[in-house]
């Protein structure tokens, strides 16, 4: 900025901005046009702030969302920490008591579940899938030279049974070369 213009008040720097600018040659009443001027200088800043904070935004949602995860799991924090202080001690003692039978009772489950998996390396395969599935337990004879292999899996408590049935020998299916009607 010149020297010239150092001296000048803001309203003067404004007024000497309104002058030069092109605004200024649509009306003829120099208040008037001034206010109008003012106005849409006014507007124009508010309108780019709400930009300006929606380019921000944009530009680093993922720190946005971020921090919303971090304080929603602050106060969901905060909210259970309260909600432990408001308990007495009985109350906290039969959740003890509850949380321990709930162990003890998943440990037998799953020892249950690996009992029975372990149960193929001693018996006969029909026999255990028949157990677990029986739908699909007439598949096997003992004359088929299969294996079962099994494992637990899942996403919740108690685990599932997943299994794939293995065959040794040579398996024919006659009513693919002779096609007849069984019924």
């Amino acid at each position: 900025m010149s020297e010239h213009g150092a001296h000048l008040t803001a309203t003067q720097k404004l007024r000497q901005k309104f002058l030069t600018s092109s605004f200024n040659l649509m009306h003829q009443n120099e208040d008037k046009c001034l206010r109008n001027y003012c106005a849409a200088i006014i507007q124009a800043t508010y309108k780019m702030s709400l930009t300006r904070r929606l380019f921000k935004y944009h530009r680093f949602a993922m720190y946005h969302i971020a921090a919303i995860q971090i304080q929603w799991a602050w106060r969901g924090f905060l909210e259970r920490k309260k909600k432990v202080e408001l308990k007495t001690k009985d109350q906290l003692a039969a959740e003890k008591i509850q949380k321990a039978w709930r162990s003890y009772t998943n440990v037998r489950i799953y020892r249950y579940y690996k009992d029975l998996i372990n149960f193929k390396h001693k018996g006969n395969p029909y026999e255990l899938l028949k157990c677990i599935n029986r739908g699909e337990a007439y598949l096997l004879d003992p004359a088929s030279k299969c294996h079962v292999r099994f494992r637990l899996g899942g996403i919740k408590f108690p685990p599932l049974i997943y299994y794939k049935i293995f065959v040794h020998g040579s398996i024919v299916d006659i009513n693919s070369f002779a096609p007849r009607d069984y019924n």
